[in-house]
């Protein structure tokens, strides 16, 4: 996150070669973060580098949570609160106390008449 932030300001100082490599040190730690390849694209217009700034725009795209699918699936979600929670790419699980498995009983044995002298 800091390393976007940096680069938000070396971008906006029009100092695209080195926001990219902020930019490209946030996606060597998450290649699917959405606002490094924005910036990206971005930055590479500012060079003037067609080819990379419409990779990244396609990644941008590729990854852009779809807002007509967050219409469609908003009432559910609302009312399915454990669903909406696995949707988060980070969650929490709650931990459940599990009851502890049942014992064994165990049997004691007679040792052999041949053993027992042995052992005491």
């Amino acid at each position: 996150m800091v390393r976007n932030e940096l680069g938000r300001v070396l971008f906006l100082q029009k100092r695209y070669a080195d926001a990219v490599k902020e930019f490209q040190q946030t996606l060597s730690i998450d290649p699917e973060d959405l606002q490094a390849h924005y910036n990206l694209m971005l930055c590479y217009n500012g060079l003037g580098d067609d080819a990379n700034a419409n990779k990244h725009k396609a990644r941008y795209l590729r990854f852009k949570a779809d807002e007509s699918a967050q219409a469609i699936t908003g009432p559910y979600r609302q009312t399915h609160p454990e669903d909406n929670n696995e949707r988060q790419a980070i969650h929490e699980h709650v931990s459940v106390a599990l009851a502890p498995a049942p014992q064994k009983k165990l049997r004691h044995r007679r040792l052999p008449r041949r053993l027992r002298g042995m052992i005491a």
